[in-house]
């Protein structure tokens, strides 16, 4: 539902909510109000009242939520919510032990959300880029093992465009490389309407044409984001609406 129609998540998420307010709290609370906690950040423009709830969450969630939930909770909180009142590489810790919770608790979808997000957070905090290689390098056997499609996708995509900024690379403007292969991605990412994998190959293409001085290759990738980044709401989503914003404001 968070990615198919986030405006009827939106609802589900505030009904979740407003029924664990009235009748208790459940199993599915925690999770429940730190997603609600993330869209008040993000689409609401209240990050306070979304700390406040995301902070709730974490503790609904150790006081009464199911074991299942616990990577996804803290992930959601450490790297959805907390980045809007934080450093970006603030909670980066907890964000990799959600990786190890899930794996645990038998949760690998999480699991693979948080060593995704984990590895990544180096390069758009403007970290070292050897740190996100070494990240990368050390966690890419864990991902692959986990033999998930869209998992793997969002983290060898980051991971090519570390590889083009370190280089050297055939192409640094290209994504197709040692560790991605765009067009076979893109491909199924189309036929499928996979909007999360669109936004995120677009804000890198978007990043590395900034990065290296190529506002037409930058603006060819801001037009046809644009039908995309409305269409669900993550972290990947939130930085290239801003960076789409900024880009345009220097343009």
């Amino acid at each position: 539902l968070w990615v198919v129609s986030p405006r009827a998540c939106t609802y589900a998420l505030f009904e979740i909510t407003h029924l664990s307010m009235r009748h208790g709290f459940s199993k599915a609370t925690g999770i429940g109000f730190g997603m609600l906690a993330s869209q008040l950040c993000s689409d609401f423009a209240a990050p306070e009242l979304g700390r406040s709830l995301g902070e709730m969450s974490l503790v609904v969630q150790e006081k009464c939520g199911e074991s299942f939930f616990r990577a996804a909770v803290s992930f959601v909180y450490y790297n959805h919510t907390a980045y809007w009142f934080e450093h970006l590489m603030w909670g980066r810790d907890e964000i990799i032990r959600a990786f190890h919770t899930g794996m645990q608790d038998g949760n690998t979808q999480w699991a693979s959300y948080a060593i995704n997000h984990y590895c990544f957070r180096p390069l758009l905090a403007g970290a070292s880029l050897a740190l996100a290689k070494a990240d990368f390098d050390r966690l890419a056997p864990a991902i692959t093992n986990l033999d998930k499609r869209d998992a793997n996708d969002y983290f060898q995509l980051p991971r090519q465009t570390v590889a083009n900024l370190v280089g050297p690379a055939r192409d640094p403007l290209s994504l197709d490389g040692d560790y991605f292969d765009e067009k076979t991605v893109m491909k199924w990412v189309l036929e499928e309407e996979n909007h999360g994998t669109l936004s995120l190959i677009y804000f890198c293409r978007l990043f590395l044409a900034c990065i290296f001085g190529r506002n037409d290759l930058a603006m060819e990738a801001v037009e046809f984001a644009e039908e995309h980044i409305t269409e669900t709401r993550s972290q990947y989503q939130s930085f290239l609406g801003n960076f789409l914003c900024g880009f345009a404001l220097i343009q």
